[in-house]
């Protein structure tokens, strides 16, 4: 984590600590190669608290803790080092498309659509009973600290943004849905840059039902709790959601989700940037 390593097996810890940017309190360099780092060896089995190294005493054993760790590395892609938080990202599962189905257990944010920071459009497969939609959630990330869910309530589609807990906004549909099988449709149109609001248009079909101003977004992250289709991963997002609000599958199918790919940067932005460079 942060360029720092650890590995345990068989009653045994290996150890080392790599100075991260935002840590070097003491003056240490940060940009020191890793295999300069210096390992501790702890015999956890018979020292829990580690409170004595045997690096200097059992080089062998550290040696191949050290190379099992650079095995299990390889094996589950940690690789490759890097103590600069924010940077060299995994890209491989970015993409400007998402096909997803009812019941998808919650992702982390690594794998789940990112809508942050950029326009998007969601449609929705929904087939809806004789006697109206159940309340339930179309898709939801984050939790009452922040995030977003689509959801219905009272057979109507509503879209509700919560900001860092602080702020929550919901964009209710005017009508109520018709029975049947039909396609919603929810998108947002972002005002471009970091955190930024922009405008939410709900429709049933073609038919816009309901538009909606966010004023700001989350511009980093939603927390740990993940992203779901069909139900809420965590915490309520909309105050008045509880417990899971699942929504069964013979309700809702398919969910795409489109995303800008670019972030489009207001003109002020622009301006402040080139007065900032002069």
């Amino acid at each position: 984590m942060l360029g720092s390593r650890a590995i345990y097996h068989d009653g045994w810890k290996a150890v080392v600590f790599h100075t991260t940017p935002f840590m070097a309190y003491d003056g240490s360099d940060c940009t020191k190669p890793f295999d300069e780092d210096q390992w501790e060896l702890y015999h956890v089995a018979e020292d829990f608290s580690e409170v004595h190294d045997l690096a200097a005493s059992e080089p062998e054993k550290l040696a191949e803790m050290q190379a099992l760790w650079w095995s299990e590395a390889e094996k589950y892609k940690v690789l490759p080092l890097n103590n600069q938080p924010g940077r060299f990202g995994d890209k491989r599962y970015a993409r400007a498309r998402y096909e997803l189905h009812g019941g998808t257990s919650p992702l982390p944010e690594s794998l789940a659509p990112n809508l942050r920071n950029r326009s998007w459009e969601m449609l929705v497969a929904l087939d809806v009973p004789d006697g109206g939609a159940p309340d339930g959630v179309v898709v939801a990330q984050g939790g009452l600290s922040g995030g977003y869910v689509l959801h219905l309530v009272g057979n109507r589609l509503r879209y509700t943004y919560n900001f860092l807990g602080s702020t929550i906004t919901p964009v209710t549909a005017e009508r109520e849905l018709a029975p049947g099988a039909q396609t919603v449709r929810v998108a947002f149109v972002s005002d471009g840059g970091f955190g930024a609001g922009g405008e939410v248009t709900l429709a049933y079909g073609d038919d816009v039902v309901a538009t909606g101003r966010i004023p700001r977004t989350t511009p980093i992250t939603y927390g740990m709790h993940g992203f779901a289709v069909g139900s809420q991963p965590s915490s309520p997002i909309d105050p008045s959601l509880h417990g899971r609000c699942a929504l069964p599958t013979t309700v809702l199918g398919k969910v795409v989700i489109e995303v800008d790919p670019a972030r489009p940067v207001p003109k002020e932005a622009e301006v402040n940037a080139d007065l900032a460079q002069q």
